[in-house]
């Protein structure tokens, strides 16, 4: 199942949030105090596995609350390549989660790739089944915390970027 055969062109159904795209050089305080928070504090992830150079060229998505605080965040890459999908605690259940899927996927589209992924942790990848990703291949290891890669079939943006 295609993603955007059950999903609207804007996600307007959390009137209480609100998701932005943002880029690394300019938004990367609000980005990395979610991500601190869920991966380092949380999960115990060290700060040097966290913090990766395609945090640089990816677009990255912030979920923000009524009063503007950030409370979620994730990217993806020009590959298609999803990451770094993380909500604060406190907001987990609210459908945030799902709100910045969309806003990935959507901008996946839109650079003209075929299929997006993520290395999901397996203890979520249930999430991400139920927004039709699938899993690849066997689990693994990876920042101490096992993952399994996931994909989703997209289909053709007629507005996508063409690759060179």
């Amino acid at each position: 199942m295609a993603w955007q055969r059950n999903w609207p062109a804007r996600n307007n159904s959390l009137p209480d949030y609100t998701f932005l795209q943002l880029a690394w050089a300019t938004d990367s305080a609000a980005i990395s105090s979610v991500r601190r928070q869920v991966f380092v504090i949380e999960q115990g992830i060290c700060e040097q596995e966290e913090w990766d150079s395609a945090d640089a060229t990816a677009v990255h998505v912030l979920g923000l609350n009524k009063k503007r605080d950030a409370v979620g965040t994730g990217r993806v890459e020009r590959s298609g390549r999803v990451g770094r999908v993380a909500v604060l605690s406190a907001y987990r259940g609210q459908g945030i989660g799902t709100g910045l899927l969309h806003e990935l996927v959507r901008t996946a589209r839109s650079y003209g790739v075929e299929r997006a992924y993520l290395n999901a942790q397996v203890q979520a990848a249930c999430f991400y089944e139920a927004l039709g990703f699938a899993p690849i291949g066997a689990p693994f290891i990876e920042a101490g915390i096992a993952h399994i890669r996931m994909e989703l079939q997209l289909e053709p943006d007629a507005n996508a970027e063409r690759q060179s």
